[in-house]
């Protein structure tokens, strides 16, 4: 995925992401390149044979996890909070979740 993607997404951080991909990187994981092209600005993250086997380890467990937790919902609550979380990704994805400038929690 272009590094610039990754920044984009309502909850990224790009000095966040950045720290992330350098770990992931030096732990073997992936390898993040300039972009196709010769770009030097844009990078790609491409996912390691070790990356890939990491995820599918670790897809399986957090998706049962994830269905045990929703498992503590009845129907209503499930359909409340999955409507809840579509409104707060269409604000995120709107830009209307950013701290704001100034604040004590953006520094």
């Amino acid at each position: 995925m272009p590094f610039g993607e990754l920044v984009r997404l309502p909850s990224s951080d790009k000095a966040l992401v950045s720290r992330t991909l350098r770990i992931l990187e030096q732990r073997g994981f992936c390898s993040v390149q300039p972009e196709p092209g010769g770009n030097r600005k844009k990078l790609v993250c491409v996912a390691s044979e070790a990356g890939t086997d990491l995820y599918e380890q670790i897809m399986p467990v957090a998706q049962k996890y994830q269905a045990n937790v929703l498992a503590q919902l009845d129907e209503p609550e499930r359909v409340a909070l999955y409507t809840a979380l579509m409104k707060l990704r269409k604000a995120a994805d709107a830009g209307l979740l950013r701290v704001p400038p100034g604040s004590a929690s953006a520094d």
